[in-house]
């Protein structure tokens, strides 16, 4: 690519700053959790769609997901990808800076869109939900498993911060329920009838504390109880804990969650509860750094 199209790239993107800062600030002002961003996937796709992108939505499981595409229509060349997120913080926002990703990912396409027939090639915007996780989160994941990704070449994202870098290091995350199926009864007047459920996640709990004295230091293991019981005279019957499991490598984090499920399938003999162990959202596999791409991005 000449320096003369590089400069038209930059100039397209200043030229329309005002706009993508706009949508930018409109999305951040009415922030939607994972899989529930409308007015932020409408507001990208609309950009997409009035630059002459073919715009396909509701893609990979995911409703707000979508693909923008644009090719030369003469020229074959590399195919480059662009990811764009935009979903926020439950009860934070925007804490993240997804409305700036995806605004910037979409400028970005836009801009090197306008010079296909010059450089050949392809453009595609991969807009990505639920980054943030949750129920059926981390969309990355998804569109790998239904082979959207296929074809691209070279795929790209900025993160905002507080100052310019390469690419950094990642954990790998496995994100787990896990449910425990007991048995209620009355608490004061029937106890030795009942099955707890609750104290087959407190025992989760022990157990994966025991562990992190037998890990290594880039092991992080966090959990919540999402549902503990209904009332204190009662039996819990039904239990829930939510945990990640992150490590600086997927195999050493699927490592380390066998260990966790074989904590928890414990819990449930000791307890005589049954337990269920539920992926509620994509794992997300490490980083791995591309220091050629590294090296381009410094040059520019």
């Amino acid at each position: 690519m000449s320096e003369e199209i590089k400069q038209r790239i930059l100039k397209d993107v200043e030229s329309n700053s005002s706009k993508y800062i706009s949508i930018s600030h409109e999305i951040h002002d009415h922030p939607e959790i994972g899989n529930e961003e409308i007015l932020a996937s409408n507001l990208l796709t609309q950009l997409l769609i009035s630059e002459g992108f073919y715009v396909e939505k509701n893609v990979a499981g995911h409703p707000t997901g979508f693909i923008a595409k644009k090719e030369s229509s003469h020229l074959s060349g590399p195919t480059i990808g662009f990811l764009a997120e935009y979903d926020a913080l439950p009860k934070l926002g925007h804490a993240c800076g997804h409305n700036i990703i995806g605004v910037s990912s979409a400028a970005a396409a836009i801009a090197l869109g306008k010079v296909l027939d010059e450089t050949g090639g392809k453009v595609v915007v991969l807009g990505t939900p639920a980054e943030e996780g949750g129920n059926n989160g981390s969309a990355k994941g998804s569109f790998v498993k239904h082979n959207l990704l296929k074809g691209i070449d070279a795929c790209l994202m900025v993160h905002p911060g507080n100052k310019t870098y390469t690419t950094g290091k990642s954990l790998a995350v496995n994100p787990l329920d896990f449910e425990f199926i007991g048995k209620s009864a009355h608490a004061s007047a029937a106890p030795e009838k009942g099955i707890n459920a609750l104290d087959g996640v407190i025992l989760l709990f022990n157990g994966i504390n025991a562990l992190r004295q037998h890990v290594t230091s880039d092991v992080r293991i966090h959990g919540i109880i999402t549902h503990g019981g209904d009332a204190p005279n009662i039996i819990p019957e039904y239990a829930k804990a939510r945990f990640f499991i992150r490590a600086d490598t997927k195999i050493k984090c699927d490592k380390v969650t066998q260990r966790i499920k074989g904590i928890a399938n414990g819990a449930a003999l000791a307890t005589g509860a049954k337990v269920n162990i539920i992926e509620f959202q994509n794992s997300v596999d490490n980083i791995l750094p591309n220091k050629k791409f590294d090296d381009v991005f410094k040059e520019i």
